[in-house]
């Protein structure tokens, strides 16, 4: 009866956070290989824009590197297009309200910015910087 008990709870914990953190149709899922071993929740941010997979194909920085990498690579970030509004859900669930940005590029950049001024998020924009100095220049 334990184990039946604990497996329903888990299943339960694990079917509830899965939903929260990326609750996203498939189709619509910018999934980033990268993992951030750390102490929180999740070992990776999801972003849920309002924009299209298609136009974050084409949105790049002023030195032509796709935001979805950046955002993907060095801040380990999955991408959730076509939602209702822009917010991202944090390492520890929490989520962050991006407000209303009609172009796609400064919504990325903002998001780096306030990935910036986070506790993880400030190291990795620190090693972003560092193992991009070619092409910030």
């Amino acid at each position: 009866m334990k184990t039946i008990t604990y497996f329903f709870f888990l299943l339960l914990f694990t079917g509830c956070a899965k939903k929260l953190y990326l609750n996203c149709d498939s189709d619509n899922l910018f999934k980033t290989k990268s993992v951030n071993k750390n102490k929180y929740k999740y070992s990776q941010r999801t972003i849920h824009t309002k924009f299209s997979k298609e136009i974050f194909d084409k949105i790049t920085n002023k030195k032509g590197v796709y935001y979805k990498e950046i955002l993907g690579k060095y801040f380990y970030c999955n991408i959730c297009f076509n939602s209702d509004e822009n917010y991202i859900i944090t390492y520890t669930g929490k989520v962050v309200k991006l407000g209303e940005i009609s172009d796609p590029s400064m919504l990325a950049e903002y998001i780096i910015s306030r990935l910036s001024k986070m506790e993880l998020g400030a190291k990795e924009y620190e090693n972003y910087i560092k193992k991009n100095k070619h092409l910030l220049k």
